[in-house]
């Protein structure tokens, strides 16, 4: 027998009807390439990312250089020391050594970009050519969407938050 209507919502399940939430059935007329969707804020604006690059220690000078070159509007550069996801421990530490020692000598960096959306592929572009060696182990780079960004100093909003601003004379802490 031939089903004539749709089958009902079951709360979180396959068949549910859109809330308006972005999931992923919010992606499918852009699956091919995900990360050129440009998406608009509850307010009309247009959404910023997040790139999160984790690389290799050797390779952040380069991909820094390259990200300033290319527009970035600002890198954070964090060193980390990972463990798990393929991260092997020292092979000379004891195997009952603690943890911390056994994954001295293994440090990453995590690169954190806040950008619009007009810079995101032009930036992943950049940091996959100027960090990848082509072996195990060259990183990952994660991408989010930013709702909204606040500069503390002026309230700036959105991605002229992003911007850097000159400084109101007057205004700031005492030396």
């Amino acid at each position: 027998m031939r089903r004539t209507s749709r089958p009902r919502a079951i709360a979180g399940g396959r068949h549910s009807e859109p809330t308006g939430r972005p999931d992923s059935r919010s992606w499918s007329s852009s699956r091919r390439h995900p990360r050129t969707r440009h998406s608009v804020g509850s307010q009309g604006r247009t959404m910023m990312k997040e790139i999160k690059a984790y690389i290799r220690r050797n390779e952040v000078n380069e991909v820094v250089e390259n990200l300033q070159r290319a527009g970035a509007p600002g890198v954070s550069v964090i060193e980390m020391h990972p463990v798990g996801y393929g991260y092997e421990a020292n092979p000379f530490q004891p195997h009952g050594a603690r943890l911390v020692d056994r994954y001295r000598y293994l440090t990453i960096v995590k690169l954190e970009i806040m950008c619009g959306d007009g810079q995101i592929d032009r930036l992943l572009d950049v940091i996959q050519r100027s960090s990848s060696t082509g072996n195990p182990g060259d990183g990952m780079i994660f991408v989010s969407e930013i709702v909204d960004a606040v500069r503390i100093r002026d309230g700036a909003r959105g991605e002229g938050a992003l911007r850097t601003a000159p400084a109101t004379p007057g205004i700031g802490r005492a030396s």
